[in-house]
């Protein structure tokens, strides 16, 4: 047990080590995620009154963002399917690059445990686009190919969102 006055249940460590992608309704076990990262961003646009000083007299939430990036471990024909935003279902293992091509949505779910107590910490991109570059670079350890998902609106609950929540979600659970 660590000794001192920290929290050890506060604490998140370590990777995103379970990384799943739901498309068309069959889920996708994509491995391992390390320097995994989730991104949530809001941008403002504020309003400066016409008195001087200026002052900023209203402030309105313009847009959302909610990104998910890092680097894919294993790397078989179905996760660099994936990374390179074609279907996954296909089952050959040429992936033909350059075509025509329409793009796959579907949803990210990320989890990881914290060490203290267990539990589960998670987020979802509930209608996902991959939009991340596709290297697969030389290394002396484990090749790793980048992995960036942008959440798409989904007010219409197509994927599991709502008005209330069309990006996504993050659950962190309560000190136990």
């Amino acid at each position: 047990m660590p000794q001192g006055t920290i929290d050890v249940n506060a604490l998140i460590v370590g990777d995103w080590s379970e990384i799943l992608f739901t498309f068309s309704g069959s889920n996708y076990y994509l491995g391992n995620c390390p320097e995994g990262e989730l991104s949530v961003g809001r941008e403002y646009y504020k309003h400066q009154g016409t008195q001087l000083p200026r002052r900023t007299d209203a402030v309105f939430l313009i847009s959302t963002s909610m990104t998910f990036s890092g680097m894919l471990e294993e790397v078989h024909e179905r996760n660099a399917r994936f990374a390179l935003g074609k279907d996954p279902t296909d089952n050959e293992s040429y992936v033909y690059i350059g075509g025509a091509e329409t793009p796959q949505y579907g949803s990210l779910v990320g989890r990881r445990y914290r060490p203290g107590d267990g539990a589960l910490v998670e987020f979802k991109i509930y209608k996902g686009l991959v939009v991340s570059e596709f290297k697969m670079g030389s290394t002396n350890e484990a090749v790793k190919v980048p992995l960036e998902v942008d959440a798409l609106d989904d007010q219409s609950g197509d994927y599991g969102g709502s008005a209330e929540g069309p990006l996504g979600y993050l659950y962190i659970p309560n000190e136990t």
